[in-house]
């Protein structure tokens, strides 16, 4: 599906600061943006291995927190990690929302009407409050700020964290370079369109919004002796996201969880053989359809005891029985 990229939602996650004391976001913080000097390659900032955490509160009863380690650089392998945890946050958050309507109740009940304002020490409430867990996501890109040119430094920003899947597959795509470029244009014509708007409205100045990161942007390109005219924003080579969705299609979310056998790897490889030669043309490889690609494909979206699957589980699990002379490799 090809969907025009967010620029807006993409800057306010870029500058998005956090106060210390509130640990509200301020989201007023665009006048801080400044022109990326780097993008990192994988997830977020990190090199190597990562560790995705489950963490609810010591009284959850359902399930003990846990991690699982992930290769930054594995896309199948991350996102099957990160939908696995998040089903189980899921299942946390509705159990967080149950203690906290009875709390509520309870708080409620107990408060007497004569409008004196109370300790809750002195109501004797014995029920709780949780808040809830915030989703994973396995989409997010990292970015280094270039320093600003024309304010001090202790205002900068230095790193910046964007949420999202079409971002990210651009920059696997493209060499650090040349994404820094077109990124920052993308980032540009949006800072014009607004300065156009501002210049209409008469509210253009130096205490404009847009007036500090105009100025760093424009002089980002011009040091460079780059004309931003030339450069191609990503609107031209916007990704096409409709084969994950098709392949979310063929697989759907499954979890196996029956533990006396009849769940196997054997049988769940088995299925995933059976998705994968039913849906050919999603995993080619060189003109042949290609078993691994299937489970590297699969393992995103089947879990076996709420447990991300592993292709080498699959692997192994499909030597384990006779096949039909016609099968695929």
């Amino acid at each position: 599906s090809n969907r025009v990229m967010d620029t807006y939602n993409i800057i306010k996650q870029l500058t998005a600061k956090t106060d210390m004391i509130s640990g509200e976001s301020l989201k007023d913080n665009f006048k801080a943006l400044l022109p990326i000097r780097d993008v990192h390659k994988g997830w977020g900032i990190y090199a190597g291995q990562w560790y995705f955490n489950f963490a609810p509160h010591e009284d959850y009863p359902h399930k003990e927190p846990y991690k699982l380690e992930t290769d930054v650089f594995n896309e199948n392998e991350r996102v099957g990690d990160v939908e696995a945890i998040n089903k189980d946050v899921d299942k946390y958050n509705d159990w967080a929302d149950e203690k906290n309507e009875i709390h509520r109740k309870e708080v409620f009940e107990k408060t007497i009407p004569d409008l004196k304002a109370r300790d809750v020490k002195e109501l004797n409430i014995k029920s709780r409050e949780y808040f809830p867990l915030p989703h994973l996501s396995a989409w997010v890109n990292g970015f280094v700020f270039d320093q600003p040119e024309f304010r001090p430094m202790e205002h900068a920003i230095n790193f910046g964290y964007v949420d999202d899947i079409e971002l990210y597959k651009l920059k696997e795509r493209l060499k650090v370079e040349l994404f820094v470029k077109k990124f920052n244009k993308q980032l540009f014509n949006y800072i014009q369109a607004n300065v156009k708007m501002s210049e209409k409205y008469k509210t253009w100045g130096e205490d404009n919004l847009w007036f500090e990161p105009n100025r760093e942007f424009v002089h980002w390109f011009q040091i460079r002796g780059i004309n931003p005219d030339d450069v191609a924003s990503f609107d031209n080579d916007i990704i096409d996201l409709t084969y994950d969705e098709e392949c979310e299609e063929a697989f759907d979310y499954k979890d196996f969880n029956k533990t006396n056998g009849n769940d196997s790897y054997v049988v769940i490889e088995q299925k995933m053989r059976k998705v994968i030669k039913d849906k050919k043309h999603l995993f080619q490889d060189k003109g042949k359809t290609s078993l691994t690609r299937g489970y590297e494909i699969g393992v995103r979206y089947w879990t076996k005891g709420g447990t991300p699957i592993k292709v080498k589980q699959m692997k192994d699990a499909s030597t384990k029985y006779l096949k039909d002379e016609e099968d695929l490799v």
